[in-house]
């Protein structure tokens, strides 16, 4: 949890100094995500990382390489994964949302 405060705090500087669309803000917020991420704060997650995929798309644009990063992000985010643990043998597939 103390990992998840310092993250917070350090991002919250970096939008405060930078605004929401420079480069170290945007990085700043996916190593958020990832803590964030850690302790299956999911919903927070995915909000999080559409809120930057947006604002990276619209600061750098959609081939820059942070819009990339972001957006594969919030992919991996959004794909819900289940195990189906079975006597016969356990199975993984892609829940349908």
């Amino acid at each position: 949890m103390k990992r998840l405060k310092i993250s917070r705090d350090v991002y919250a500087i970096y939008v405060s100094k930078g605004g929401e669309g420079t480069t170290g803000t945007i990085n700043t917020g996916i190593n958020l995500a990832t803590r964030l991420q850690e302790l299956y704060y999911t919903i927070e997650v995915e909000r999080l990382l559409s809120k930057l995929a947006a604002t990276s798309r619209q600061v750098h644009g959609i081939s820059h390489n942070l819009t990339r990063c972001v957006k594969s992000c919030l992919k991996e985010i959004k794909m819900r994964i289940v195990i189906s643990m079975t006597p016969t043998g356990n199975k993984v597939f892609q829940a349908l949302r």
